[in-house]
């Protein structure tokens, strides 16, 4: 008889003992899993994010078969550089700037005006709201029919862009406020804001559309953070996933070009080193003095969007003079109409590729160059150094620099 209770019992307090992977989790594991493994683990990273880049681009480009394609390129760049990803914590804000890219891309455009906002798992997320109307829950009766689900998103769409960009990493990521603070790089205070402004704008949406057409009365007074969630996780539930032969493709494609490009670059490294070595004063190594000579003169800094007023990055060897060349320290100055600017991260790519080799907080940089001159990692980079004013806006400067022999 004992024995009998012991069965009955055991599986009932492994069930009360098991701890649910949480979204951020489950998406930090898949990265993790993609970055050291092969074809499988890609997979599965893609099957997590694929839905989320499509529900994204459309935001942005509404034309479904436009942003299927769009999307398709998005996870192959992903399946491509992701072997390269050095801090698996930071995949989010690296596939926001491949999204933003490849829309930039599509657009022919050399600065995307919207935001691209995080990644994540949007279906089994647990809301946390800290506003006292969205403890409100909306009553079992209200199910949105597609019309109004339509009329919805419509009034989502026109929100402006720091609007959207906090509801959807609110009510549809399921982010909490402090990090969806952290996630648009403003203030707790400013998230609260946008999202008091984007939930008015709605209800009056809605009240407008009521009193125009007739239609929708029931939802003029709800809880509007509720309904949002509601809205946008029956849009999301209505887009067909990606399918898993586009996945597979996609897959395919990453790893046949990541591999194309291993091969060429080793090849190339292999040559420039030889040739290096053989003819030192030939016309390459001319021109390439000229070229760096022309850069230092020239402060050769780049804006990456929003463009700046002011700002450089500027690079000094160990005596503190200006080089471009086997750079020791780094300072980055920058200034807009508010004021000085102040440096929040940095993060390091080879010239004209976007996989992130080194990063790190605030604005030392010293100990990657060191490790890099002393690696022999030689070649041109790109030095991102992400700026931000008082008010919590967030900037960005970047600019190139040579490690050799």
């Amino acid at each position: 008889m004992s024995k009998q209770v012991a069965t009955s019992w055991q599986p009932e307090s492994e069930k009360m003992t098991e701890v649910k992977e949480s979204d951020n989790d489950t998406l930090l594991r898949l990265t993790h899993a993609a970055v050291k493994g092969g074809r499988s683990e890609l997979v599965a990273l893609c099957e997590h994010i694929a839905k989320g880049v499509l529900f994204r681009v459309m935001r942005y480009i509404p034309n479904r078969m436009d942003a299927e394609d769009v999307s398709q390129n998005v996870l192959v760049r992903v399946c491509r550089s992701i072997g390269g990803l050095k801090n698996p914590i930071i995949f989010r804000s690296w596939l926001n700037m491949i999204v933003r890219n490849e829309v930039n891309r599509h657009y022919g455009k050399e600065s995307f005006t919207g935001n691209i906002v995080s990644i994540d798992t949007f279906f089994d997320s647990s809301l946390q709201e800290p506003f006292v109307e969205d403890e409100e829950h909306l009553p079992s009766e209200y199910v949105l029919r597609e019309e109004e689900r339509k009329v919805i998103m419509s009034f989502v769409d026109k929100l402006p862009e720091r609007q959207l960009e906090a509801i959807l990493l609110h009510y549809f990521d399921g982010l909490s406020i402090t990090e969806t603070a952290e996630q648009m790089g403003v203030s707790q205070p400013a998230v609260s804001r946008y999202l008091s402004l984007a939930r008015q704008k709605v209800k009056l949406d809605i009240q407008h559309h009521a009193a125009k057409t007739g239609n929708m009365k029931s939802f003029e007074f709800v809880a509007i953070g509720p309904l949002l969630v509601m809205a946008m996780k029956n849009e999301a539930s209505m887009l067909k996933v990606l399918s898993n032969e586009l996945i597979e493709r996609s897959v395919d494609a990453g790893m046949a070009k990541a591999e194309t490009l291993r091969c060429a670059y080793e090849k190339t490294s292999r040559h420039m080193r030889d040739l290096a070595a053989v003819i030192t004063f030939t016309l390459i190594a001319v021109a390439i003095s000229v070229a760096v000579w022309l850069s230092v003169q020239l402060g050769y800094t780049r804006y990456v969007f929003p463009i700046l007023t002011e700002g450089e990055i500027i690079f000094m060897d160990g005596n503190m003079n200006q080089v471009i060349e086997n750079p020791v320290i780094t300072k980055a100055w920058a200034r807009n109409a508010r004021g000085e600017l102040y440096v929040m991260q940095w993060w390091i790519t080879r010239a004209g590729a976007e996989d992130i080799l080194y990063s790190g907080e605030g604005g030392n940089a010293a100990e990657a160059f060191s490790r890099m001159t002393g690696a022999g990692e030689y070649g041109d980079y790109t030095l991102y150094v992400s700026m931000g004013d008082a008010a919590g806006s967030t900037y960005k400067l970047y600019k190139q620099f040579r490690i050799a022999e």
